[in-house]
């Protein structure tokens, strides 16, 4: 008789590994750090006849994480190519800090404006199509655009329209750099939650 075994159910939301390359140190996938062997969540763990799982590195680990884990759990940002493991639960490296407020930063600064009431498009490409706009409502007085809004309804802007939408754009731009750049030099921000109150300024203007 052949004998069948069902396959082991990896949550990778909540799951325990053993790092080789980290002196073989027990990682937690629910709070993305490393735990001591007598850690409560992982003594609960292994009662319930769990094992740990030996890995070579974090960099193997990462791939098997992004499998059976949610995506949010695990963003882009958080993995540099050799570690994503953080200092301690919601805390970042300075490192993690850096790409958290690059990626934070991209989304604010793309994620469009309000201008006048009416919204604006301010992906990479509306910004370089605004500041062409603006160049050739500068050279011509009599300027005018009929101008698609990011909820699809059109908008006319004269040259004085132009120009005001594009240094009210290029305000709100500098500011989103000007931002992730003061968030990475400030060594007492180590959290998400302190980089998004960082970015927490409006994008509307008048």
């Amino acid at each position: 008789m052949t004998e069948t075994f069902a396959p082991i159910m990896i949550d990778g939301r909540n799951w325990f590994w053993q790092v080789t390359d980290h002196a073989n140190q027990i990682y937690s996938s629910a709070r993305n750090i490393y735990v001591a062997e007598s850690d409560a969540d992982y003594t609960a763990w292994k009662g319930k006849g769990n094992v740990v799982a030996p890995v070579p590195s974090e960099a193997e680990l990462w791939p098997v994480l992004r499998h059976y884990a949610p995506a949010a759990q695990f963003p882009d940002w958080l993995f540099n190519g050799v570690t994503f493991v953080q200092p301690a639960f919601n805390n970042l490296t300075a490192a993690q800090v850096k790409a958290y407020a690059a990626d934070v930063r991209w989304k604010k600064e793309t994620g469009g404006i309000v201008f006048r009431t009416n919204p604006y498009d301010s992906n990479r490409e509306a910004q370089t199509q605004i500041a062409s706009a603006a160049a050739a409502a500068r050279i011509n007085p009599a300027f005018t655009a009929n101008w698609k809004l990011s909820n699809g309804t059109f908008l006319v802007l004269n040259a004085t329209a132009m120009n005001d939408l594009y240094n009210a754009l290029q305000t709100f731009v500098q500011k989103c750099f000007t931002t992730e750049q003061q968030t990475i030099s400030n060594a007492s921000i180590t959290t998400t939650t302190q980089v998004d109150a960082a970015f927490g300024f409006s994008n509307v203007y008048t």
